[in-house]
């Protein structure tokens, strides 16, 4: 129970020195605005002669005592971040890898103050002589009067001392928090982008087993099973990623050279999944894809000779060459293509030379390959 109500007490604790410590920024704010009054104030004896001089310079004064207080008390309050201690000997630093915040600020606030405090210890006994030459050449720009110099001196310590505290409390109080938001910040950033990572790994899977059930449905070994249509296997493929794509062209590659010989029928169901695979090719870089869907039209019960000839046309060109890719079965199954669309050939006549000739220079082609 007792643990619970300090439990408990803790959020309010820190709210209640939360608002202390803005009441105190509060106060010092109070605090400057009453200074600066005293310096306009003060500047009034110089009403004929110099007043916006001296007013000026005394507000200029004022500023860069506060500048500098303010500046030294905002590295006196840098918060110190707190870093895992690796004294103990344990090897978890050596199993684990982590990302600690830079300290590189924390470093040099903490090497100045000790140098700052060092120097000024040293330095105490003649803090006194040296603030008074310090007021001794400023006070001119103050005026004439022979108090002067102890309002120099009065500006310096007053707003050097009230910018010390109003930097320091400033800095205890919203620094480590504005840290604490930036580093919540960044993790929270990662954490979306490892979401975002997910949710596409996701939906590629998602997509990816999607493309290979359509697939297996559509190179079902029943010849009599439903055809998938042809637009969802389309898309299917075309969402599916690159490596799932090049699993399929296996598939029905394998699918087609087991059965082209004894099983037409089950072997044509593979022509669909060759013309997918061919949509999905955006890029247009592959031509076993074209070579496969034109030997399948040609294996056919009732072959397609020029939709098959198209096909090894396109093939061929995007193979390129056939003694720097090999690949001469094109040549060879065009060259067939070619015979069984010659009218003449059809016709139980002679082919003209120029048809021979083309269909000799396929078949040379493809023995040279081989």
């Amino acid at each position: 129970m007792t643990k619970q109500m300090k439990v408990s007490k803790q959020p309010n604790d820190q709210k209640g020195s939360t608002s202390h410590g803005q009441q105190a920024l509060h106060r010092i704010s109070q605090c400057i605005v009453a200074g600066l009054v005293c310096v306009v104030l003060y500047s009034l004896q110089s009403w004929r002669s110099s007043f916006c001089s001296v007013a000026f310079s005394g507000l200029l004064l004022s500023g860069a005592s506060l500048l500098i207080g303010g500046g030294l008390g905002f590295l006196f309050g840098i918060p110190r971040t707190l870093q895992p201690d690796d004294t103990d000997g344990s090897n978890t630093s050596q199993e684990t890898v982590e990302y600690k915040a830079n300290t590189n600020l924390e470093q040099i606030s903490d090497w100045l103050t000790k140098m700052l405090v060092g120097v000024g210890l040293t330095q105490l006994p003649n803090l006194l002589s040296q603030l008074k030459q310090v007021s001794l050449s400023i006070s001119p720009s103050l005026g004439t009067s022979a108090s002067a110099p102890v309002a120099a001196a009065s500006i310096l310590v007053y707003f050097g001392i009230a910018g010390f505290l109003l930097g320091f409390l400033w800095t205890r109080l919203y620094l480590a928090s504005a840290f604490r938001e930036v580093d919540i910040g960044w993790i929270l950033s990662r954490v979306d982008a490892a979401d975002k990572k997910i949710d596409e790994f996701q939906k590629q899977a998602e997509a990816d087993v999607l493309a290979l059930n359509l697939v297996a449905k559509q190179l079902a070994p029943d010849p009599e099973a439903a055809m998938v249509p042809q637009h969802e296997l389309n898309a299917a493929v075309s969402a599916a990623s690159q490596s799932v794509r090049a699993q399929i062209f296996n598939q029905a590659w394998r699918l087609r050279v087991d059965n082209w010989r004894d099983d037409k029928p089950l072997m044509e169901r593979c022509i669909p999944v060759f013309e997918a695979l061919i949509a999905s090719d955006l890029g247009k870089q592959f031509h076993q894809n074209h070579g496969q869907l034109g030997y399948a039209l040609k294996d056919k019960q009732q072959p397609d000779w020029k939709a098959a000839e198209e096909r090894l046309v396109t093939a061929i060109k995007r193979r390129g060459p056939v003694k720097d890719n090999g690949h001469g079965f094109y040549e060879f199954n065009l060259a067939i293509c070619r015979i069984m669309l010659d009218e003449d050939s059809l016709a139980g006549k002679p082919s003209d030379d120029k048809a021979q000739n083309v269909v000799l220079k396929l078949i040379e082609d493809s023995i040279l390959d081989g």
